[in-house]
C-alpha cells in the first residue's frame, strides 16, 4: 500500500507561494454541518419545532499527520525569502522537525484574510486542487512520547475566503 501524501499550497497577499507535503497521514475526518436554531412554540412538542437556518452548509477536514524528518524538504523548495517577519527566524527549507514546526505555524498559517490555500491528494484522487482555508494547526511544542516525530493535526474549512 502506498503512503498517503497531501500537498497544501498557499498564495498570500504578497504573492508568496508556499507548499507543504504532509505525510504520513494517520487519519482524515470529513465533516459537514448545516447549522440551525430550533424554535419551540409554547405548548408544542419537539416534533412541532420550527427549524430556522442562519447560514449555509459547511464542510471541514481534520487531517492527522506526523511531522518527522525523512531528509526531504517538506516545503518542496518554496521558501525563498529565508526570514519570516513574524518570528525573525531564518528558514531556507523545512526538513528537520523544528523547521517544519516553525514553517507550518509561521508560513503556512498565514494571518492575512485574502490568503488562498489549495489541497491536493498527491498519491490518490480524494482531493484535487480543493480550495480550503487553514483554520487551525495543532502541533505539540514538545512531545515526550517521541523525539523523532510530532503527532499533529490541521483543520481546514472547504471553500475560499473572499
Amino acid at each position: 500500500m502506498a503512503l498517503d501524501k497531501l500537498k497544501l499550497e498557499l498564495v498570500n497577499d504578497s504573492g508568496d507561494n508556499y507548499e507543504y507535503s504532509m505525510y504520513p497521514i494517520t487519519n482524515i475526518l470529513h465533516g459537514q454541518e448545516k447549522p440551525h436554531v430550533s424554535i419551540s412554540l409554547p405548548g408544542q412538542g419537539p416534533k412541532d419545532n420550527i427549524m430556522m437556518g442562519f447560514q449555509g452548509m459547511t464542510a471541514d477536514l481534520r487531517i492527522d499527520f506526523k511531522i518527522w524528518n525523512d531528509g526531504s524538504d517538506r516545503a518542496n523548495g518554496s521558501i525563498s525569502s529565508g526570514v519570516e517577519v513574524r518570528t525573525n527566524k531564518t528558514l531556507t527549507e523545512a526538513t528537520t522537525v523544528n523547521e517544519q514546526y516553525l514553517y507550518l505555524l509561521y508560513y503556512m498559517q498565514d494571518p492575512t484574510f485574502d490568503a488562498k490555500w489549495k489541497l491536493t491528494h498527491t498519491t490518490g484522487d480524494r482531493f484535487d486542487n480543493l480550495d480550503v482555508v487553514v483554520t487551525n494547526i495543532n502541533i505539540p511544542a514538545l512531545d515526550m512520547d517521541s523525539e523523532k516525530w510530532l503527532e499533529s493535526s490541521m483543520d481546514l474549512t472547504i471553500g475560499e475566503s473572499i
